[in-house]
């Protein structure tokens, strides 16, 4: 039997949500897709705002300017290299831009430092 699905609340988002479903406090409304309510509760923008941010990109990775779309599917460890992640500051949760999934991981492996980056810079450039 398919349950019956709603459009996101969000403006430009049109993801389908359930209308409902049951929850361990009961019956739960659904007024918004997941993707939308995660974005919302970590970053303070939905789903419909990503894609005005992946738009004024032109659709490219902000460091690579790899075409990376909205596709992919959102959630921590995501391997999809094309799928548009939100970049953000861990210590701020400041948005920054949408990056691909290897450039947002790279950043996050060098502990998004300054520092260390500029190491790895110039190690690259002693074996040129």
């Amino acid at each position: 039997m398919e349950t019956e699905r709603l459009t996101c609340k969000h403006e430009g988002c049109n993801n389908l949500c359930p209308v409902s479903r049951t929850g361990n406090k009961g019956v739960i409304q659904h007024k918004q897709c997941h993707a939308c309510s995660k974005m919302m509760s970590k970053y303070g923008i939905h789903n419909g705002d990503r894609l005005k941010l992946l738009e004024k990109q032109n659709y490219k990775c902000a460091i690579c300017e790899k075409n990376i779309s909205l596709t992919g599917r959102f959630k921590k460890g995501d391997k999809d290299e094309n799928s548009a992640v939100i970049d953000h500051n861990h210590k701020t949760n400041k948005i920054r831009k949408i990056l691909c999934a290897s450039c947002n991981q790279g950043l996050g492996k060098f502990y998004e430092s300054k520092k260390i980056l500029n190491k790895a810079i110039n190690y690259l450039k002693e074996f040129e």
